[in-house]
């Protein structure tokens, strides 16, 4: 049996209880098993590109980006043809780790309800960033300016952190927005 978009629908409205707007992780999940769905490569392609088009949010994209990264069954071909095929090599060749640090590092801080638990783990990554044992780390500094108002933990922490260290974690001159403390 195949699974077409009525199967696929019907799927996401149960999952659903008819909810039409979908979460961003929901969203990108959605697409990512459409896209499985598909028998053949062409097939593949064609719903990658609609998905790709479909995703509103730039959250949904890299979800989906790293999904797709970490599949090995879709053919480079499909991404050619689906024309990601250069988003896809930057994302295998190291974006989707990248990715995966980001969201398991934010994952983790996000659980944590002491500041100064939270300020040593973002100092061990500025730390990691100085010495160059990692680079920096885009997602990471976007979970970052995310989270900070949604947190109030989180948002503590970075408020107690030094404007060097904060423009670090921000990743740009600019800092995150709310109280500045030196």
């Amino acid at each position: 049996m195949y699974l077409n978009d009525s199967v696929l629908d019907n799927a996401v409205k149960i999952y659903n209880n008819g909810v039409r707007d979908l979460s961003e992780a929901d969203a990108a999940e959605r697409a990512y098993y459409k896209i499985k769905a598909m028998s053949g490569q062409m097939s593949k392609a064609v719903a990658i590109a609609n998905s790709m088009r479909n995703l509103k949010k730039e959250d949904s994209k890299n979800m989906l980006l790293y999904r797709l990264a970490t599949d090995n069954t879709i053919m480079p071909e499909a991404y050619q043809v689906a024309g990601i095929s250069g988003v896809m090599a930057e994302w295998k060749g190291g974006k989707a780790d990248r990715y995966a640090r980001a969201i398991n590092m934010m994952n983790s801080v996000k659980t944590m309800q002491n500041t100064e638990g939270i300020k040593a783990k973002l100092r061990e990554y500025i730390n990691r960033v100085e010495t160059g044992s990692e680079s920096e780390n885009e997602f990471l500094q976007h979970e970052i300016v995310k989270t900070y108002k949604k947190n109030t933990f989180i948002g503590q922490a970075l408020r107690e952190m030094s404007i060097a260290e904060r423009r670090t974690l921000s990743g740009s001159e600019k800092e995150p927005e709310g109280d500045t403390a030196e």
